[in-house]
């Protein structure tokens, strides 16, 4: 399938020095994403907060309110009792007896309170029953009270963590219920409990991965910079991270949270990357995550903790190995085995390979990787990197070849389609679906710069030169379409002269 036609033998039409240098700036809509998605709020499970316990019975709700009631008939404090009745009839979606318990248990916790203020699992008790009034109904008064709650048992407890990291958790909880349009005050609120932790106790993760979890999401919601700025942010939250991580102990648990500290930090330096910088702040990136990749890499214990961690540690190594790959590596194929036992996907990782390998003039490896590519392609994912890999070898006919594998059309996909015909010299055809597709879609820069070419090829210089400056403004002012602007706008002139 892959042809490797040279340019010249397919192109319809003989090509000026202009023209031929138009169409090889033309770059494809990509379909072919690499990006590694992975947030501090998926390694929740992995790394338990020490939460302070209700220690209400297990097994069947209804045999759990049943077992309250009988309790407070006896004569027991109703206070938590109330509190686990009203857990057990909210688990079982009673929420309207379930908040008349709940209630209940608010006022008998405060009359116990204004027995014994100082009591410490009181107070926890009630900050409890508060968040879950709260969540029920959103309403500030109830997170205020639970606030006032778990402040004063820090007061009781001052070297205690707990109630400043539940505090942390649950307004990070609010704002994530809110899906996506609670208060960012939320989040602040969330970090000064965090805060509070780590200045309770620096000696436990708890505190200091709730500052980083609700950090990165913080700075995710309010951070208005490109990709660039934004993955410079959150290294220095995973730094803050493992710079805490240099008060714990060297449990298991401070080792899975140091574990976390460098593969976050390690993936977010790959945001900054695939932001292209240049080619001096490339290699200094490079070589800090190498430290970061050696180690994660080497915590066996952790990857394999579970499927989808494995995938994304694997990724996020595979992305920084092709990123690092020289022209005479020998071991590649080795650790894409590696990394696919690991749980990523086969053609995702080939397919990286015959792009990162292409685009570093590594020949040899990424026509090997699109060989391996085109035998074991299965979705559109891997479709999408050997159309990739086939355009920029400038064989045009594979690359049409493989679009037309695609098993779901995208906007991209018919963009992709005219840029080839283009390439291919087939103009009244590109051009057609150009002009169709502009008339649907007017948000693609790469459809504007391929339309503006197609017009130029006709000698419609005005139109190019229009449709070059919607090309220009959508993909921020990209220096290949400047380039051609610039020279279309000198020829315009020209022929006014």
């Amino acid at each position: 399938m892959i042809h490797h036609v040279l340019l010249a033998s397919v192109l319809a039409l003989p090509l000026s020095p202009d023209e031929e240098s138009w169409l090889s700036r033309l770059e494809l809509p990509t379909r072919f994403t690499h990006s590694i998605r992975s947030s501090p709020i998926a390694f929740e499970r992995a790394i338990e907060l020490k939460r302070f316990e209700l220690d209400f019975p297990e097994g069947d709700p209804e045999e759990i309110v049943q077992n309250a009631k009988e309790r407070i008939e006896a004569g027991e404090a109703p206070a938590r009792l109330l509190h686990q009745g009203a857990y057990a009839l909210l688990l079982m979606e009673e929420n309207e007896a379930g908040w008349k318990w709940l209630m209940a248990a608010l006022d008998a916790y405060t009359a116990v309170i204004d027995e014994e203020p100082d009591h410490f699992e009181h107070r926890m008790y009630f900050a409890h029953a508060l968040h879950s009034a709260g969540r029920m109904t959103g309403g500030d008064e109830f997170f205020e009270a639970m606030v006032e709650a778990y402040e004063a048992a820090g007061d009781i407890e001052p070297g205690d963590f707990r109630p400043a990291t539940h505090c942390s958790w649950a307004f990070l909880y609010r704002w994530l219920r809110a899906k996506g349009e609670g208060e960012v005050e939320w989040l602040d609120v969330s970090l000064e409990f965090a805060e509070r932790a780590v200045e309770a106790d620096s000696t436990e993760a708890d505190g200091h991965w709730m500052l980083f979890e609700v950090g990165c999401v913080r700075l995710n919601v309010t951070y208005e910079g490109g990709r660039r700025g934004k993955g410079v942010e959150l290294v220095a939250v995973a730094d803050e991270l493992l710079e805490g991580c240099e008060d714990l102990d060297d449990s298991e648990r401070s080792d899975m949270v140091r574990f976390a500290g460098h593969f976050f930090r390690a993936s977010f330096s790959l945001m900054t990357l695939s932001a292209d910088p240049d080619e001096e702040e490339r290699s200094d990136l490079l070589a800090a995550m190498s430290a970061d990749i050696e180690l994660v890499m080497a915590e066996e214990r952790f990857v394999e903790l579970s499927g989808s961690l494995g995938e994304v540690v694997a990724a996020t190594f595979w992305a920084f190995r092709c990123n690092t790959m020289e022209a005479d590596d020998e071991s590649w194929e080795a650790d894409l085995e590696r990394v696919c036992e690991m749980g990523l996907v086969r053609e995702i990782a080939t397919g990286m390979v015959a792009v990162f390998a292409q685009r570093r003039g590594h020949d040899t490896i990424a026509a090997k990787a699109a060989s391996l590519l085109e035998e074991e392609i299965e979705s559109d994912q891997g479709r999408a990197a050997l159309v990739a890999y086939c355009y920029e070898a400038s064989d045009f006919e594979a690359a049409l070849e493989a679009l037309d594998g695609y098993e779901e059309t995208a906007p991209e996909t018919e963009i992709q389609r005219a840029v080839i015909l283009l390439r291919m010299g087939q103009r009244d055809e590109a051009r057609e679906l150009l002009e169709e597709l502009a008339e649907e879609h007017d948000e693609s820069g790469h459809l504007y710069h391929a339309l503006g070419v197609a017009r130029a090829l006709d000698g419609e210089l005005e139109g190019a030169i229009e449709a070059l400056d919607t090309a220009a403004d959508l993909l921020e002012d990209d220096e290949d379409v400047l380039e051609t602007l610039a020279e279309l706008e000198e020829l315009l002139e020209d022929e006014a002269a």
